[in-house]
């Protein structure tokens, strides 16, 4: 017999320690895949549910954003008739030819256009002037009196004694029939047809 003591030998490190590490790993990766796909699970079941929502109201979103285009339209209409009765005397463009004198006071000529009447027919305007006001001064003008208004008649340069609104309204705000007017002191007024 020896008098030695016996050698301790450390843990061995081998297959089994790594393999519990590996299998910890591996279950947290697991969990973070599923929670990672239910995730994507709830996002597809929520859009599948909201979805159909959206696309019910994305009608009346654009014949919303197309009325409030239209209103802004008349604005700069209203803007580019007083710069253009600053440049000539005070007084409005003729009927006749009242686009073809305030073009080149507006951005674009798509100004022109209501852009409800655009999306049926690109050449058509939707506006009208009113002949009461043809070559008149604009600071004698009565601000009840409206000056371009939705119309009817679709040519450019559309002009009218009395607003010749179209029927149907071409707008539809609050679920009735709206027509847009331009008044003679610039501001912009919609008025509701009655139900």
């Amino acid at each position: 017999m020896s008098d030695t003591p016996p050698r301790m030998t450390p843990p061995m490190e081998g297959p089994s320690s790594s393999f519990k590490q590996e299998k910890q790993k591996l279950t947290l990766t697991t969990i973070l895949m599923i929670l990672g796909g239910g995730g994507c699970l709830v996002v597809l079941i929520f859009g599948g549910l909201i979805g159909p929502v959206f696309l019910k109201y994305r009608g009346q979103m654009l014949t919303m954003r197309r009325e409030t285009s239209c209103l802004n339209n008349l604005q700069r209409i209203g803007s580019a008739m007083s710069m253009y009765a600053t440049e000539n005397d005070g007084k409005l463009p003729l009927a006749s030819k009242w686009m073809d004198e305030i073009q080149g006071h507006l951005r674009s000529p798509r100004i022109l256009q209501c852009p409800v009447v655009r999306l049926k027919n690109v050449d058509s305007s939707g506006y009208a002037f009113n002949d009461a006001l043809s070559g008149k001064k604009q600071s004698g003008a009565n601000a009840f009196v409206w000056m371009v208004t939705d119309s009817a008649h679709l040519e450019r340069n559309a002009h009218s004694s009395a607003p010749d609104l179209p029927m149907p309204p071409r707008h539809t705000g609050l679920k009735r029939g709206v027509s847009n007017q331009l008044m003679a002191d610039g501001s912009v007024k919609q008025f509701f047809s009655k139900p």
